[in-house]
């Protein structure tokens, strides 16, 4: 992960100091020894070029990115989720591009001033007191989340050097008027697609199942207990208010077909022969089409006005394939559907609608269009310079650490 995933290089470190470090460690929970597991303060999660990101700072900022994850999703998150998430690999990512970002500053000669910091810590809220800079407070705020004042400074430079850094990349940009212009005319040019999308699951739902299958199945002790299993899982949603004997049937059903992998294909293949041949333009023929699709749990619908700029189409997906052919000259579904298959999925699709840039707009644009131009040169120059100075750089990583392995 890059500084560029935030917004504007805005890295780990500069999140931290500037965007809330002190008052989330006191909310979320201050760092101890025991987080630590039994390893010195000294111990490092890695040393980039010789210099170290230490345990406690890399604890903290991973213990910040979980309480967020957390926060965002209601506290109902599972520790094998956040593995899988793999939270302590994405933030030693950002870490090491920190410290490459303030090593590169500091290189030429853009490290964060000794004003910088005195200025950044004098303005946070956490360090004040009736409304001015407490160096009071400021030394119990530090004392409370087992920070030093020397560290914590040089924690303030980091991310000033490391702002230094992006405004050197944003000094290099140029954009031309012809690149603002040609970007309205692309991003402006919409197209609006009907479509039919249909999955495992829609396939799953249009298989048959013989009424025998299904009372065999339930007098099965081993697979009625997956069918209570299944009940269990999904009571409080899917099932909500329901017993099991209300749905054992619906779960058996559910459970015989999804081991029928060849009748799924057919019955993928015969609702998409369906969409192919009712799908169309005109909204009155959605009902028809609809009604025949009900039994596979797959409906018709529209994506709204998309441009090209964006491969991933609301409610599909990326579908490469089917933009080229909605923006094509001579486009093969313009009024004529036409069937795609993914991986993941197969789509029936039509286009139902164009919209043509309107250059009188421009004006209008004209400034949101430059800062994303502008915006997007600057992510594309730093990844290249990262990419090469990374190849160049030593980086050593505690592996036991990252995997959070570590005894």
């Amino acid at each position: 992960m890059t500084p560029w995933i935030r917004e504007k290089f805005t890295s780990i470190v500069t999140v931290v100091i500037i965007g809330g470090l002190a008052l989330v460690f006191i909310i979320s929970g201050m760092f101890t020894p025991s987080r630590t597991r039994g390893m010195s303060d000294a111990a490092v999660a890695a040393v980039v070029n010789g210099d170290p990101i230490n345990l406690p700072e890399f604890s903290r900022a991973v213990n910040q990115r979980l309480e967020m994850y957390r926060s965002m999703m209601g506290g109902k998150i599972t520790e094998a989720q956040l593995k899988q998430m793999r939270i302590r690999e994405g933030v030693i990512e950002g870490m090491i591009s920190e410290k490459l970002a303030k090593q590169a500053a500091e290189k030429a000669g853009l490290a964060g001033s000794d004003e910088e910091v005195r200025e950044t810590i004098r303005k946070y809220p956490a360090f004040q007191k009736d409304g001015r800079f407490d160096a009071a407070t400021y030394k119990l705020v530090l004392q409370q989340n087992q920070l030093t004042p020397g560290g914590f400074e040089k924690m303030v430079r980091d991310g000033a050097s490391a702002q230094s850094w992006q405004r050197y990349f944003a000094h290099r940009v140029r954009t031309s008027e012809k690149e603002v212009e040609n970007e309205f005319l692309i991003s402006n040019d919409k197209r609006n697609i009907k479509y039919v999308l249909l999955t495992t699951e829609n396939g799953r739902k249009g298989v048959q199942v013989p009424t025998a299958e299904i009372e065999k199945f339930l007098k099965d002790p081993s697979k009625l207990s997956i069918a209570k299993s299944q009940f269990e899982f999904k009571k409080t949603q899917e099932f909500k208010g329901k017993t099991f004997d209300q749905v054992k049937e619906e779960i058996a059903r559910s459970t015989i077909a999804s081991e029928k992998l060849d009748d799924i294909k057919k019955a993928i293949e015969a609702a998409a022969a369906e969409a192919v041949s009712k799908l169309q333009v005109a909204k009155s023929a959605d009902a028809a089409l609809n009604a025949a699709l009900k039994r596979y749990g797959a409906e018709v619908k529209e994506t709204g006005l998309v441009s090209r700029l964006n491969p991933y189409l609301p409610g599909i997906g990326e579908a490469k394939d089917l933009l080229a052919d909605a923006f094509a000259a001579d486009s093969p579904i313009n009024g004529k559907a036409k069937k795609y298959v993914s991986g993941a999925w197969t789509l029936v699709a039509v286009l139902i609608d164009t919209k043509k840039p309107d250059l009188s707009q421009l004006s209008k644009e004209r400034e949101k269009i430059l800062k994303q131009l502008s915006f997007r040169k600057e992510r594309e120059l730093y990844e290249a310079w990262m990419k090469k100075f990374r190849e160049k750089s030593s980086i050593d990583l505690n592996t036991a650490v990252i995997s959070g392995s570590e005894t």
